[in-house]
């Protein structure tokens, strides 16, 4: 058990919290916990309750901690990629020992941190795109490699100043160390591996969620352009809200469930019926899709429009990411519009088979590559606290009318039997 690691993960999307919990060891990674629950006090992606906010964070971590039977007490942290933006710089480092080390390359990263990307802008991911010594080109770190000169091209991901101290803060305040942070359109880009698939081609990544959309331009494993909106799935939810006064998490449900884009009617077929007040409502499929038609075009006609120069590119490919790939005939509808392959990502990692986990993964991946950099090993629990759960302190008495204490009183008996025949033949 000495080399496990148990990291949690923590986003607020949509008013709802999310934290996964997984456990790193020998270098697979298992997921060993996933908690949803409201979170209070925000409105989108801005905080409008303070209190509210911490009070929900601090509800939820205390269910995962009873769970766990451990105390949660750091996260990595998802920051939503408000006024999102990439800047680049070239960095050249002097070899102190000759031989490129870890050591070397944090060097290069602080250097690149330095770099004015704007008062209201902060760094939220530094990340070395390609690497060069010895007139050679590495798309990984040259470990051990002998020069005596190392050039590294550094990629700065960036977000909106104040949205990242704030949620920084709302979760410091909850009582949790916040080990590291990561955007979300770019934490999907890691779990999706994306930066590996855009080799020698071009991959657009487009990041849905309720209030906002992230689209990143991929290419030979670095980020290549990128920005925000401020437009998500929200917007199909809403008249379905105004229409027949649900809310949120029912409208929601609905049109993740039923919803179909690119559909102008569906079949005159119940889905739901219900009582407000003394107003009778009822909601069949036509009716679902005729409510959300001309949102649904409007959400798709903005995603054509933003993709439109880089849609011409003759070896590009589309990926959806984030909860937004949840809906449904949304890849059939852009793949005729693009015409070229367009997918909607699902993660396939055992209990956490849902678009919603997607950045929630990503960041796992995207603070393990940092680890190794920053030669330091840390977990979000007390280790020798968890250990101790796992292994109980007294065995168990086995029912004898189980399946398990028949099966062992009957092989017992015949074992006894074997002996006693073989007592009598000798």
């Amino acid at each position: 058990m000495d080399d496990n690691q148990v990291i949690a993960a923590l986003q607020i999307e949509n008013s709802e919290i999310r934290i996964l919990v997984g456990q790193f060891f020998n270098d697979s990674f298992n997921v060993l916990l996933r908690h949803t629950g409201v979170c209070r006090g925000m409105d989108g992606i801005s905080i409008n309750d303070e209190s509210k906010a911490v009070e929900s964070i601090r509800s939820a971590v205390n269910e995962v901690s009873v769970k766990l039977n451990a105390p949660l007490q750091s996260v990595l942290l998802i920051i939503p990629a408000h006024r999102f933006k990439k800047e680049k710089r070239s960095v050249d480092l002097l070899l102190e020992d000759h031989v490129v080390g870890y050591g070397d390359v944090r060097k290069i990263i602080r250097e690149a941190c330095r770099t004015n990307v704007g008062s209201d802008y902060e760094i939220i991911n530094a990340t070395s795109a390609s690497y060069k010594i010895n007139s050679i080109s590495y798309p990984r770190i040259p470990l051990g490699e002998k020069g005596d000169m190392l050039s590294s091209e550094v990629d700065l991901i960036c977000g909106d100043r104040l949205i990242t101290h704030d949620y920084v803060m709302l979760v410091e305040k909850a009582g949790l160390k916040v080990m590291d942070i990561c955007q979300d359109g770019y934490a999907g880009c890691r779990e999706a591996a994306i930066f590996e698939q855009s080799f020698n081609r071009y991959v657009v990544n487009i990041y849905i969620s309720g209030c906002h959309s992230v689209y990143s331009l991929i290419c030979n494993g670095r980020l290549a352009a990128g920005f925000s909106v401020n437009k998500g799935y929200n917007s199909l939810i809403r008249p379905i809200m105004d229409k027949y006064h649900l809310s949120y998490r029912e409208a929601s449900r609905l049109l993740f469930r039923y919803g179909h884009i690119g559909q102008e009617s569906g079949e005159n077929r119940l889905i739901n019926r219900w009582k407000d007040g003394d107003v009778e409502y009822s909601i069949t499929y036509d009716k679902l899709q005729k409510c959300i038609q001309e949102a649904a075009e409007s959400f798709v006609y903005n995603i054509c429009s933003y993709c439109r120069n880089i849609a011409k590119f003759d070896d590009l490919s589309v990926i959806i990411t984030g909860q937004g790939a949840s809906l449904q005939d949304l890849d059939k509808v852009l793949q005729q519009n693009f015409e070229r392959d367009v997918v909607c990502y699902c993660p396939d990692k055992l209990g956490v088979r849902e678009t919603r986990w997607t950045a929630l993964l990503g960041i796992f991946y995207e603070y393990k590559e940092n680890e190794k950099i920053a030669e330091s090993r840390k977990s979000s629990l007390d280790i020798d606290v968890y250990r101790q759960h796992l292994l109980p302190e007294e065995e168990d008495q086995e029912d004898e009318n189980s399946i398990t204490g028949r099966l062992k009183s009957i092989t017992d008996k015949l074992f006894v039997e074997d002996d006693e025949d073989d007592d009598e033949n000798s």
